[in-house]
């Protein structure tokens, strides 16, 4: 019986080592090698590459943010500082420099045309011609800036000329945001 017991050992280290050696053998495949290290140094340039794309979208993200806040921020700067003390509001500085900008314009065109007519060069006539459209809308700006400081009617930019709509603004039709606007637009032609 324990010849038996033995026997049956041995036969079971037997059968079971030779499965034992399968299990420990390493085989080496060059090709299957070459695949696995082309795909994971390929796999690895591509994360690198998505992790710096996401590093510059994230830095764009924050410019963006910090140029928003500071817009914001100067919109306010500039808001507060167009009021003046009276407490007339923001429009009473926008009509003083629409009308200051209006008197730069007017007083220098003539030292201009003068300016030009000295001078000799080809584009002459050119130059005196943009110099009387650049009076010419002065004066149609400033002859709007009237319109909307008397409450009269102002011309509805969105039609033509023949069929332009007046807005009435007798009965003030116009709220404050609205000449807010008219005077802002006005002010940034000028």
């Amino acid at each position: 019986m324990v010849k038996f017991r033995f026997m049956l050992i041995a036969i079971l280290l037997v059968s079971a080592s030779a499965n034992m050696s399968a299990a420990w053998r390493i085989v080496f495949d060059r090709n299957c090698l070459k695949i696995v290290m082309a795909n994971t140094a390929s796999q690895k340039v591509i994360e690198e590459q998505h992790n710096q794309r996401v590093d510059t979208i994230a830095a764009k993200k924050q410019k963006v943010e910090l140029y928003t806040v500071s817009m914001a921020t100067m919109k306010e700067l500039y808001k507060l500082s167009m009021e003046n003390i009276s407490g007339f509001g923001t429009e009473s500085l926008y009509y003083k420099e629409i009308g200051l900008c209006a008197l730069d314009i007017l007083r220098n065109v003539p030292v201009l045309v003068s300016t030009v007519n000295r001078a000799k060069f080809s584009n002459r006539l050119l130059c005196l011609n943009e110099l009387g459209n650049l009076v010419a809308e002065t004066q149609q700006l400033v002859g709007n800036f009237v319109n909307i400081v008397n409450n009269a009617r102002i011309p509805n930019p969105l039609q033509g000329q023949a069929t332009a709509e007046k807005k009435d603004d007798g009965y003030n039709l116009l709220d404050r945001y609205e000449r807010l606007t008219l005077a802002n637009s006005i002010y940034t032609d000028l």
